[in-house]
């Protein structure tokens, strides 16, 4: 049997196989490994984390609407996120009515738009904002109607 100097052996095929694995530092965003996003949301530590994302579990498929491919058209991205505020909005404000009390109602409004914030490039304020300007829009098409 050889001795081994270090150069060669089993323990060289592991590294060649790590090297041929696409670099997460070439995505746009990256969270370092064993990070969480917790760490990136301000204000948000990590029980009212865990809590906002278990009640917007059911809704995944909305979070991710809001934040598109840039290939996609401007207008279709708007239509989609719009339509997913909507759907959020309305069940954030149904969890408000239903789960909280009166002092909490500011608090937890502020904690679940800050976690549907992770999802998109804008802050909570923002969201919050067209959620609002939208769900009046809307409003305003059905008294038309």
């Amino acid at each position: 049997m050889e001795a081994s100097n270090g150069q060669e052996g089993e323990g060289d095929k592991p590294l060649e196989k790590v090297t041929d694995v696409p670099c997460l530092e070439r995505t746009p965003i990256t969270v370092p490994p064993g990070d969480s996003l917790v760490r990136h949301a301000k204000g948000l530590d990590q029980d009212t984390f865990k809590i906002c994302k278990e009640y917007l579990r059911p809704l995944k498929k909305f979070l991710r609407k809001l934040h598109l491919p840039k290939d996609l058209p401007q207008k279709k991205r708007l239509k989609y996120m719009k339509q997913s505020l909507v759907v959020l909005g309305d069940h954030i404000n149904t969890f408000l009515q239903h789960c909280c009390r009166t002092w909490e109602i500011n608090h937890w409004k502020k904690m679940l738009w800050r976690f549907v914030s992770l999802f998109s490039e804008l802050e909570a304020k923002e969201l919050r904002r067209l959620y609002k300007y939208t769900k009046s829009n809307q409003n305003a098409k059905l008294l038309i109607l």
